[in-house]
């Protein structure tokens, strides 16, 4: 990364009082690029329901957590787990994104074609995500089975 991008490091986090300064630093650049993530994902989001009418524009609306294999909810007990463990979580939570990212574009696609930049935004994500495929034929994923359950 180059200095002009700034710094993912936490400047406050002392990674000299652990045994593992190394995987200690990771954990911290990995929190950071969560941080910017969320926040990508959060402009992404309200672009998104924009294009969804109501109820999900209305103010309050909170639709249903769905089940995302891998991804446990947050625990307040996260940071006092052994470094090893937090890295395990963290890496799960992190692979089990990009699939339901790669859904959600391809289902945008069919529900609203003519949101031209809201695809293409979802499409640079899928691509930034590595799981951007040229026009291949493949096997549903299981978040296309949860939505498209009749």
């Amino acid at each position: 990364m180059s200095r002009r991008e700034g710094s993912l490091e936490d400047p406050q986090a002392d990674s000299s009082a652990s045994p593992l300064p190394h995987l200690e630093a990771k954990i911290q650049q990995t929190h950071s690029l969560a941080r910017l993530l969320t926040k990508y994902a959060e402009q992404l989001l309200q672009e998104y329901v924009q294009h969804q009418g109501d109820p999900f524009g209305l103010p309050g609306f909170s639709p249903p957590r769905l089940p995302v294999a891998d991804l446990s909810d947050p625990a307040p007990g996260h940071a006092g787990l052994p470094v090893p463990e937090r890295l395990r979580l963290d890496a799960a939570a992190l692979a089990a994104l990009p699939p339901l990212l790669d859904v959600v574009r391809r289902l945008q696609g069919e529900l609203n074609p003519r949101a031209l930049r809201l695809l293409r935004r979802l499409e640079d994500a899928a691509r930034q995500s590595g799981l951007w495929r040229q026009k291949k034929k493949k096997t549903p994923h299981p978040f296309e089975e949860f939505y498209l359950r009749e």
